[in-house]
């Protein structure tokens, strides 16, 4: 972008705002860099319909009126089997397994990967006053298990009940802190991440997973959506873009790990990113139930503005919408998005986006994806394209807002600070708002590298998990007090010290809980050695990752470690 842009403005200073909260650690079906990498190539993840999901030849009909019918043809599925699941693992037997919804599933394994890309043992973990937090609304699986009565398996209750979605996770991982399932649809899991945010601040939790989760089973809900007219015909979002016509439904399971951020600094967590306020609300009374308001989305973003101390909008270098391509409530969301963020801006636009070309609108887990979207943008420097677009929605005014859709990927504008809205609402009127930034100046940042700022840490990018200071070396002051002279401008630099990579010979341990894992494990340790750097991973092995039963280890050369597994 051409410019040097000019602030107006100024923030007030981090001690007299409520402290932030942390994001320690993210996990999905796919790993952050996988994430990252489809972002990069401007990529989706549509397909059509298989047959074990939607029978298209019994379901389809171009004319979306006819009885028991649906429109769409496909939209953003899993790849793979959604029963595919290691029970044992988390402690189910074979038959509680059988009847488990595929969204514990995929929650089970989402929350473990948050808290292993956080870099905490599952030792750790179990025990503690962590809560959590879902959003879901879908309950597919547990409709299709009561058409058959005649035929109940014994677990089918604790199986497929909405409830348990957050109660599975809280009982699996012996948590203490609150649990609670939120359904108020599309902006489900931002609420979730506000009562979590509120949780952490009043007590209630030392920490919190926040999720969400999306499954699409059958042509139910298909039908159903497509019968209000919400989902597009062409089965794709559309979102910005003249064509915008409804959303592409899709499926998706994301959780975070939140922690207050001096809680994380003195227990040397990887900090991807800070949430420095969130707010939800509702729209009242407006032309349809599930008609967007202006005033209520301007309203809740000022709102999660005012809980994060009073930052100034005019710096925020960037806003990812709820953007799900509807005709109505992208023109809706740009108006509000701008009477926010653009007054103060002269020089350039409002910089703005949606995740939504890329990965369907998975509803109630939507959320998910766009704050890890945000995340990896502010740990890479570089804003992600909005693909799909290919003529302007002439009824956005993009003039009025002041606000330009990122179409090609952006780097970072480098007179404004690394800090994002993510926005939120449901189709019942229900809105919600993240206000976050990257971490503040002079504490631990993991970057796009997997690393944190030159002190050797490894934050764990879908692989190894944890974040290693190079042992023996402290290199900073990780007190909560510190928090206080912090600022949000650019990260310091932090020294380097030389570590177990200068050692002759090095001891690999690797842990799993049976002897396949066990194997798996450790023949990966071979791309993972020519991946970071091996002070890190030493450190990640050793004293961030969990200790399953399954142990063993390899004492290799330190020149040439990949080579000796």
């Amino acid at each position: 972008m051409a410019g040097t842009g000019t602030r107006l403005g100024s923030d007030p200073p981090l001690s007299q705002c409520p402290e932030p909260i942390a994001i320690v650690g993210m996990g999905g079906v796919g790993s952050p860099s996988e994430l990252w990498e489809l972002l990069t190539a401007k990529q989706d993840g549509w397909s059509e319909f298989s047959e074990d999901r939607i029978n298209l030849d019994g379901f389809y009909h171009p004319n979306g009126q006819r009885l028991g019918s649906m429109y769409t043809k496909g939209g953003h599925l899993l790849r793979g089997d959604t029963r595919d699941f290691d029970h044992s693992f988390f402690g189910i037997s074979a038959t509680e397994s059988m009847a488990l919804d595929p969204s514990q599933r995929k929650l089970l394994e989402v929350t473990y990967e948050a808290v292993e890309n956080a870099g905490e043992p599952l030792e750790n973990f179990s025990g503690s006053k962590t809560g959590v937090f879902v959003g879901n609304f879908n309950n597919e699986h547990q409709i299709m298990q009561y058409r058959d009565p005649d035929h109940t398996l014994p677990y089918v209750v604790t199986g497929g009940g909405p409830t348990i979605l957050s109660n599975r996770i809280n009982y699996v991982s012996n948590l203490q802190g609150p649990s609670l399932m939120v359904d108020t649809a599309c902006s489900a899991s931002m609420y979730a991440l506000h009562l979590a945010v509120l949780s952490i601040r009043s007590g209630d939790c030392d920490a919190a997973i926040v999720a969400g989760a999306n499954v699409i089973l059958g042509p139910d809900n298909q039908i159903f959506t497509t019968k209000l007219g919400a989902v597009s015909p062409t089965s794709r979002c559309h979102t910005f873009d003249a064509s915008a016509d409804g959303y592409s439904r899709a499926e998706g399971f994301g959780a975070i790990y939140l922690k207050e951020l001096s809680d994380a600094v003195s227990r040397g967590d990887p900090i991807r990113a800070v949430v420095r306020g969130t707010s939800f609300n509702a729209n009242g009374k407006t032309g349809g139930i599930s008609h967007p308001s202006p005033d209520g989305q301007e309203a809740v973003i000022r709102q999660a503005y005012k809980a994060a101390g009073g930052p100034n909008p005019d710096l925020t270098g960037y806003v990812e919408c709820h953007g799900t391509g509807t005709p109505v409530g992208d023109p809706i969301e740009v108006s509000a998005v701008g009477r926010v963020f653009s007054p103060g801006r002269k020089d350039e636009p409002l910089l703005i986006g949606s995740i939504k070309p890329n990965l369907g609108h998975s509803e109630t887990a939507s959320a998910m994806s766009q704050i890890m979207k945000v995340v990896l943008a502010m740990e890479h420097g570089k804003i992600p394209a909005t693909i799909g677009i290919e003529n302007f929605n002439p009824a956005i005014d993009f003039e009025g807002a002041r606000a330009k859709v990122v179409t090609e990927m952006t780097p970072w504008p480098a007179h404004l600070l690394r800090r994002v809205s993510v926005n939120s609402f449901g189709y019942g009127g229900a809105n919600a708002h993240c206000a976050g930034g990257e971490t503040p100046n002079g504490l631990p940042q993991a970057n796009s590298n997997g690393h944190l700022n030159g002190n050797g840490h490894l934050n764990g990018n879908g692989h190894l998990n944890g974040n290693g200071h190079l042992n023996g070396t402290k290199g900073h002051d990780n007190s909560a007090e510190s928090l206080q002279s912090l600022s949000w401008c650019q990260p310091a630099k932090l020294n380097q010290t030389e570590g177990a990579g200068t050692r002759p010979l090095i001891l690999l341990p690797a842990s799993a809980h049976d002897e396949r894992a066990l194997k798996a494990n450790f023949s990966g340790l071979a791309q993972s050695l020519k991946r970071y750097d091996l002070a890190d991973l030493l450190y990640t092995l050793g004293c961030r990752k969990s200790k399953f039963p399954r142990r063993t280890f390899a004492i290799v050369d330190s020149k040439a470690a990949a080579d000796g597994l």
